[in-house]
């Protein structure tokens, strides 16, 4: 029975510490983020004097080397690349913000049509550049001769990431 009480305790003291640590974890970001962002300038003075930029400088600064819509779109190439879909004979879907279909199906090849692009002749495995720099390869064709069946592919979109 002590033993029992002796572990509730000592878990009742890991949530005290727990907490404990959020609280402080919380009081440090709002601190933190009460800060102007003043940085020290680089001495050009020749009398040794240091400047500091204001918040406003920084940003400015830092708006230069990239927009805000140019580190959205960084991060939804990264976060979205690549796109993987399937696409069966006779529809046409939509992956990635592209129209995909079939324009030729075998049981080893496949054309596909990606926006206005027709690849070349793909076979499991191998890839084709569209026209815009990005990139659809084949990851499975299902094929079958028998009349009234469906011929589907697998296939990945990975887009180029170029702001």
């Amino acid at each position: 029975m002590a033993k029992n009480n002796l572990e509730v305790t000592n878990k009742t003291n890991l949530w005290v510490v727990v907490g404990v640590a959020l609280v402080i974890a919380l009081v440090v970001s709002l601190i933190t983020a009460g800060i102007t962002g003043n940085v020290i300038k680089q001495n050009n003075n020749v009398f040794g004097k240091y400047q500091i930029y204001t918040k406003q400088e920084v940003d400015a600064k830092l708006t230069q080397v990239y927009t805000k819509q140019e580190v959205a779109a960084i991060i939804t190439c990264i976060v979205n690349s690549p796109f993987e879909g399937q696409v069966s004979e006779g529809e046409t879907v939509t992956i990635g913000g592209r129209q995909v279909s079939i324009n030729f199906i075998s049981a080893t090849q496949v054309k596909l049509k990606v926006g206005n692009d027709i690849t070349n002749v793909l076979s499991v495995g191998s890839t084709y550049k569209l026209s815009d720099g990005s990139y659809v390869g084949v990851k499975e064709i299902r094929y079958s001769d028998v009349a009234g069946t469906v011929g589907s592919v697998k296939f990945s979109l990975k887009p180029t990431c170029v702001i």
